[in-house]
């Protein structure tokens, strides 16, 4: 029952009340023409005198049913106060399991962030053995399986190693590139990208490439990546390497800072 239904219901109310009122100041007005018509005549007399009688005979009813009309508005208007009030009770309820639902809602979906959190920090913490376990092999395999193990771990489309040697950066291993890492060329510290990386140990990363000159090769042809991130790789503060690698989807900011950590070999060694 809303505001409106109320208000029309006393309105009723209020009418049948003046109603009857007005019915009730018609039969005594009745009375008093009749009185008035044939007071004078003697013969009448008993007959106005007997229609008097019934009339106040009836009278009674009309006062039992102004007095049933008065109580109906003040219960009307008492159910209504009431029913106002428990409708205010029932917004201020449905208001707060509204909030204890959001509530809910919200420590559901941070139980799943913590999840979440805990199960990368667990998938970090064992690429951080398995890269540890690969920094135990020489360096004709080192580069080739560190390039392969975050080249599937990050989807990466291809990628090249280089190994830091006599101040010069010699591509030493490839993935999935369209030539053998040896048809690639060395770089001073300081040149191109690759070389600016050796050189600042900072990590670049390229996005929105819109060049023919770098592609990432399939059977099914070729496509340009859409992100480059070049990373130094490090054995303590000595730089032994940079990784450089081209991804069809940008990695998120998170990915590459990890990317970057698994590349610094002092914290896994």
């Amino acid at each position: 029952m809303n505001k409106q239904n109320i208000r029309v219901g006393v309105a009723v109310l209020l009418i049948v009340f003046i109603v009857l009122s007005m019915y009730q100041i018609f039969y005594v007005t009745n009375i008093s023409s009749t009185l008035s018509h044939h007071f004078g005549d003697h013969e009448g007399f008993e007959q106005v005198y007997s229609g008097m009688t019934r009339v106040l005979d009836n009278l009674w009813l009309i006062d039992v049913a102004q007095v049933i009309s008065a109580v109906l508005v003040i219960v009307g208007l008492f159910i209504g106060l009431r029913v106002k009030e428990f409708d205010e009770e029932l917004k201020h309820v449905f208001s707060e399991e509204r909030k204890i639902d959001s509530l809910q809602s919200k420590m559901v979906n941070y139980d799943l962030e913590i999840e979440q959190e805990k199960s990368l920090i667990t998938d970090f913490e064992l690429h951080k053995e398995e890269i540890k376990d690969i920094s135990n092999h020489n360096d004709e395999h080192y580069y080739g399986d560190l390039l392969g193990y975050l080249s599937k771990i990050f989807k990466a489309g291809s990628g090249l190693a280089y190994h830091f040697a006599d101040d010069l950066l010699h591509p030493i291993a490839s993935y999935a590139t369209p030539r053998m890492y040896t048809a690639y060329p060395t770089f001073d510290l300081g040149e191109g990208l690759v070389g600016e990386v050796g050189k600042s140990r900072n990590k670049i990363v390229v996005n929105d490439l819109h060049s023919d000159e770098l592609e990432i090769e399939t059977g099914l042809g070729n496509s340009i990546p859409m992100q480059v991130v070049i990373v130094p790789i490090r054995k303590g503060r000595s730089l032994i390497g940079v990784l450089e690698l081209a991804f069809l989807k940008s990695l998120s900011q998170v990915d590459i800072e990890k990317l970057e950590e698994l590349c610094k070999m002092e914290e896994i060694n």
